[in-house]
């Protein structure tokens, strides 16, 4: 039988009182977004150069860049997770931050791409701290703040959604892609040192062993199904793997009185339901992470629309990657806001809305003058940003504050499973329907059909998610800021 999960302080004796000055509460804020606002760039900087690693490394599969990222992400956040919930949030950020900048330093002088692959791996490591942030605004601050400060966490300081792209197309065009991989490690190594001298530890534990069991059952079952979805031929044995894989999985944690992920909290509606959302809306992000550059940076071709805009990597940046950041900035807070007066789930309602609406757009082929690539990069940047911080504050409406961070994980990780099984999936469909290399740039080129394909299953999964967040039954009142300790 499942023992009820045991904490050793109350969030109340870590929070800061109601009086506590509201300029000390942003500074927080401000601080933790430094570090979680990498994984913003390791996006915004890095997919836009994905045609040029293609051209590098010689290889028609360069979504594997993102998929690599997003699989250790999801893999490992459960795990890391758990250990913040046990260790301390602060000490599992900066151990994230410090796998990020090995891991930067190997794609900057990675010499093949497996390579680099491996560096991405350990850059995936770093979306702990995405998911250990929003527990440390929970514990730290009061919780009328909790709902804005969530939302201004999802969107950061807005120097990786604005900047990013402007920042990494410059690199791309002018000093080539391991430029950002080198902007990436110091600014890394800025935030982290910050964070290490101005963040105080929150003393909220759970008294628990780590599942190592459940941890291998995990990465096996999630590891198996991503190779399922990148090697056709090995497709039906690594499904089946990864199925059974998952299913020992959830039969090991309810046996277990200490489990990596708690299967009472995933039997909440609050939850499960969130999680399903996260899933239909992870495969959207991941999917579009590879097709938006490779489409965009592709060159027209004669007679078929929405085939290509062809531009280099600053225009990707300009008119596409600045839209998609103003809108996410922008929408996060709003989504915050909304969240707090309203309810988390119209958040979602919207973000569902939004993000449907933009690769349903892409797939009519309607993505083919400068004024349509504006518009769907901001409908995209809204959808994340309201998505991010209706989604999150959900969560901390459903679980007690001492199992906050491997809670926020479970989401984390099916949005990272569902979307590095899109981005690898997306991929390969591309990779089937080569139509040329440009023998100059050596950029490969796709058809329009690939795009089509890839941008409708993007449409169907944001319908179902749509769906999802009109069904729910929770998060249809204003958010508090999150449960007591130990609530049932």
């Amino acid at each position: 039988m499942v023992q009820p999960e045991q904490v050793t302080e109350h969030a109340g004796t870590v929070r800061m009182t109601p009086d506590t000055s509201r300029r000390r509460a942003i500074v927080l804020v401000i601080v933790i977004a430094l570090i979680t606002e990498i994984v913003t760039f390791e996006y915004t900087l890095v997919s836009p150069a994905l045609p040029n690693i293609a051209a590098a490394f010689h290889t028609t599969q360069p979504g594997l860049v993102i998929t690599t990222t997003m699989l250790v992400a999801g893999v490992t956040a459960p795990v890391l997770a758990k250990l913040a919930d046990i260790h301390g949030k602060k000490k599992l950020l900066l151990c994230g931050a410090a796998s990020f900048m090995v891991g930067s330093l190997a794609c900057a002088i990675a010499p093949t791409f497996p390579v680099l692959l491996v560096g991405r791996g350990l850059q995936g490591v770093a979306v702990v701290g995405v998911v250990v942030s929003i527990g440390l605004i929970r514990d730290l601050l009061p919780p009328r703040y909790v709902p804005v400060a969530i939302g201004a966490i999802g969107v950061g300081t807005g120097t990786g959604s604005i900047l990013g792209p402007l920042l990494g197309g410059w690199f791309i065009d002018n000093l080539g892609f391991r430029a950002c991989f080198w902007f990436l490690l110091a600014y890394m190594a800025v935030a982290a040192a910050i964070v290490a001298t101005i963040v105080p530890e929150t003393p909220v534990r759970i008294r628990h062993r780590l599942d190592l069991l459940g941890a291998v059952l995990l990465g096996l079952g999630v590891g198996a199904l991503i190779v399922a979805a990148v090697r056709p031929d090995l497709r039906v044995p690594s499904a089946v793997v990864g199925v059974v894989m998952l299913v020992a999985f959830v039969q090991a944690e309810r046996r277990t009185s200490e489990p990596l992920m708690s299967m009472t909290l995933l039997a909440r509606p609050a939850v499960w339901t969130t999680l399903v959302a996260a899933l239909f809306i992870g495969v959207i992000s991941g999917a579009t992470s590879v097709l938006f550059p490779q489409l965009l940076r592709s060159p027209a071709q004669p007679g078929e629309s929405g085939s290509g805009m062809g531009f280099d990597a600053v225009e990707f940046a300009l008119y596409y990657g600045l839209p998609q950041g103003i809108a996410g900035c922008a929408c996060g807070f709003v989504a915050g806001w909304i969240s707090r007066r309203h309810a988390p789930r119209t958040a979602l309602i919207v973000a569902a809305g939004l993000l449907t609406c933009a690769v349903s757009l892409t797939a009519a082929g309607l993505a083919d003058t400068h004024g349509m690539v504006v518009l769907v990069g901001a409908l995209m940047g809204a959808g994340i940003g309201m998505y991010y911080s209706g989604s999150a504050n959900l969560i901390v409406e459903a679980v007690p504050a001492n199992t906050q961070s491997v809670s926020q994980s479970m989401k984390n990780t099916a949005e990272a499973v569902a979307g590095s099984f899109a981005s690898a999936a997306v991929g390969a469909i591309l990779a089937a329907h080569v139509l040329t290399v440009d023998p100059t740039t050596h950029q490969t080129v796709f058809p329009t059909s690939g795009f089509h394909t890839a941008f409708l299953l993007c449409s169907a999964s944001g319908v179902l998610a749509l769906l999802v967040a009109v069904a729910m039954r929770t998060g249809r009142t204003p958010a508090t800021g999150g449960v007591a300790p130990g609530t049932e």
